[in-house]
């Protein structure tokens, strides 16, 4: 729970949200995690509901299940992007007739 009182900006609101997910033990072993941007908060990790009592306050929400790479196909994409950088680094030779 997360208090919010009249005078209170958007941007206080964000990093209290943001301070009260990160520093909740539970939301941590589930891997969730928050970050304010000014008067928005971004939440990383498997959030089932949001509950809001004030109503001066309201969610917009993006799809919380972003299509992600495993740990082998994300190694086998940066050795692909590091050879490939490798080939356009050296110089071409150009022969004059």
């Amino acid at each position: 729970v997360v208090p919010t009182s009249a005078g209170q900006t958007g941007d206080q609101v964000a990093e209290s949200v943001a301070d009260a997910i990160n520093t909740d033990p539970t939301l941590q072993g589930l891997g969730v995690s928050a970050a304010s941007a000014g008067a928005a908060l971004s939440a990383g990790g498997s959030l089932d509901q949001v509950v809001l009592l004030d109503a001066g306050l309201s969610v917009s929400s993006v799809s919380n299940s972003l299509p992600a790479l495993s740990a082998p196909a994300m190694g086998l994409l940066v050795a692909l992007l590091v050879l490939s950088s490798g080939f356009r680094a050296r110089p071409r030779v150009r022969l004059d007739p």
